[in-house]
């Protein structure tokens, strides 16, 4: 029996959503088993701090909202463990080193893990600029109205279970080229993979910081970036 692959989300709709919408034009050769955490990242950190052996199964297991996605399968059933969380920086426990901490923590999808963060939330995925992906920026003092702000600014208006391949290829590739603006400051397809401290740092250093915005990244095109590698990415995704 192949080795299956575990995905943790925060919230219980719309990761999902995002994620199977995907899934039928990519990674769709891959089985996926999915978890719902229920609560943000930064309630994560808090059950997890003072651990300093802590196994990621053994979490969900004791827990009495996790438990129930995974009461069926064992550590041993699943090859890879991935994490798909909001950066939610509106929160009032929002650290950059708590957030830096987790993303050292789960930073091995085959061990704890490996953390993916979306850039304010998962929203991002639809809150794009056709024209100039690249210089999207959300204030941080908007958050809490982020929801909002995607509607009236992003160019897509359709459902995302009606997203199509070529819609998609184009979400992916806007995501990579900002990710790679704001680690690089390069508005082109990476060259090389985007470690996730690597943007939580960059954020921090030369937006959240000091204009008090943050660039707008999906988490999901970041978790393809690395499945796929650059090479086979490139070929699928990049336009020009």
């Amino acid at each position: 029996m192949s080795k299956k692959v575990l995905l943790i989300f925060e919230g219980e709709w719309t990761e999902e959503q995002y994620f199977q919408s995907m899934n039928r034009f990519f990674l769709e050769n891959i089985e996926f088993v999915i978890c719902v955490f229920e609560a943000n990242i930064y309630q994560l950190f808090d059950s997890i701090r003072d651990d300093e052996f802590i196994d990621t199964f053994s979490l969900l297991r004791e827990n009495e909202v996790t438990e129930k996605y995974i009461r069926d399968w064992k550590r041993s059933d699943f090859a890879e463990i991935y994490l798909i969380f909001d950066f939610d920086g509106h929160d009032p426990h929002a650290t950059k080193y708590g957030l830096l901490a987790l993303l050292e923590l789960f930073d091995n999808e085959s061990e704890h893990g490996k953390l993916y963060l979306s850039y304010p939330m998962i929203e991002a995925h639809r809150h794009l600029s056709f024209e100039n992906h690249c210089g999207l920026f959300v204030r941080i003092s908007d958050l809490t109205d982020y929801k909002k702000v995607v509607h009236y600014e992003s160019n897509i208006r359709n459902s995302v279970s009606t997203w199509s391949y070529n819609l998609w290829k184009t979400v992916i590739e806007l995501h990579l080229r900002k990710a790679n603006n704001v680690v690089n400051n390069v508005c082109d397809f990476p060259v090389a993979l985007i470690n996730q401290l690597e943007i939580l740092e960059a954020q921090y250093d030369r937006y959240i910081e000091t204009s008090q915005e943050v660039g707008v990244i999906g988490s999901i095109p970041l978790l393809i970036l690395d499945y796929y590698g650059v090479e086979k990415s490139q070929r699928i995704f990049r336009t020009r």
